[in-house]
């Protein structure tokens, strides 16, 4: 079962050249929608709503054959880029209200049986994600083929923001959107960066897209990003790709003249605009890449660094090196050290 909305997705010449999808829907109910026709529950649950509007069907939902008359489905998020396993298996340590317990935010395990299906599915027949949104569709493309940026903003849903280099590189990150003049808030006129912008739920990915090496004729993955480490070469000097948007934007760079303007003309379709308190530059906020939250005060920050979510979080993320002191015996308060 497809979304009925209106504005039909851009759908790919390949759609009605790839496999069929008659064994998946012998298996599971798949509906595409939107936050606004689709309510969220908690991380994976959805409930389905009767809404008249132009749904951008972003959010791929699934439900098992065997549970029809329940009103409940469950969000497919993107297929891990690692492993690549013959059969996806649900993760024994997730629960929706908890997450999982064990691996955090770096499980690539499937967090429902119903995504565990569509995984495999994509796995078997070597698909990607916007050919199985267009294959829902059952429609061709008007005007002919996507574009290389249509194809990137439905493959990875969100929306892509020029941010402040200097800022998002300081510790904490801070996130200062860049004006048209490209001028920062915080600085003025500075270098930027182009960052990739998913929401789900509370938490807000920040991915920075580097710009493609220019003297490496194959575009690889970095192997210990690939295996949840920390980059050894670190960001700035890796001529590999750390996410698989930043490999998608380098291999349309490369093979199909795509230019990083055309990411930025797509709108946050769903996504939550925030604005910084008063005495605050606008725009300007905190941002935790272990636990994916953002905060507008260096106090709210604070708080949420000293609580027990974020320590557990720290304590799991083998990608984040961190190396700390025991504190000082006999002193109750503590001083940054001035030299």
């Amino acid at each position: 079962m497809a979304s009925q909305g209106r504005g039909p997705l851009p759908t790919s010449p390949l759609a009605t050249k790839g496999p069929s999808l008659a064994r998946l829907y012998a298996q599971v109910d798949l509906y595409l929608g939107c936050p606004r026709c689709a309510q969220r529950l908690n991380e994976t649950t959805y409930v389905l709503q009767k809404v008249e509007h132009g749904c951008p069907r972003e959010i791929l939902l699934a439900r098992c054959k065997c549970t029809a008359k329940s009103k409940v489905w469950r969000r497919v998020g993107r297929r891990p880029t690692f492993p690549r396993p013959l059969c996806y298996k649900v993760c024994r340590y997730y629960s929706p209200e908890l997450g999982c317990r064990r691996h955090r935010n770096q499980c690539t395990f499937a967090h429902s049986r119903e995504e565990a299906l569509v995984w495999t599915f994509e796995r078997k027949h070597n698909l990607s994600r916007l050919w199985l949104k267009a294959a829902l569709q059952g429609k061709r493309a008007q005007g002919g083929p996507p574009g290389a940026a249509d194809t990137i903003c439905a493959e990875f849903g969100g929306h892509f923001q020029l941010l402040c280099a200097h800022c998002f590189r300081r510790c904490p990150p801070h996130l200062s959107p860049m004006d048209p003049q490209g001028r920062c808030p915080k600085h003025g006129t500075c270098h930027s960066l182009l960052a990739h912008v998913s929401t789900e739920g509370r938490k807000r990915q920040f991915v920075e897209v580097r710009p493609q090496p220019q003297n490496r004729p194959l575009l690889n993955y970095c192997m210990f990003v690939g295996r949840g480490q920390p980059c050894r070469h670190g960001a700035a000097r890796c001529q590999y790709a750390h996410s698989a948007v930043e490999m998608a934007v380098w291999k349309a760079e490369r093979l199909d003249g795509l230019r990083r303007e055309d990411l930025l003309t797509h709108p946050a379709l769903g996504e939550a605009q925030c604005t910084a308190p008063q005495g605050q530059p606008p725009g300007v906020q905190l941002y935790c890449h272990t636990c994916l939250v953002t905060c507008h005060t260096q106090e709210a920050f604070e708080n949420h660094c000293s609580s027990l979510e974020h320590a557990q979080m720290v304590a799991y993320d083998q990608a984040v090196p961190w190396e700390y002191r025991s504190p000082p015996m006999g002193l109750s308060t503590f001083e940054l050290c001035p030299r």
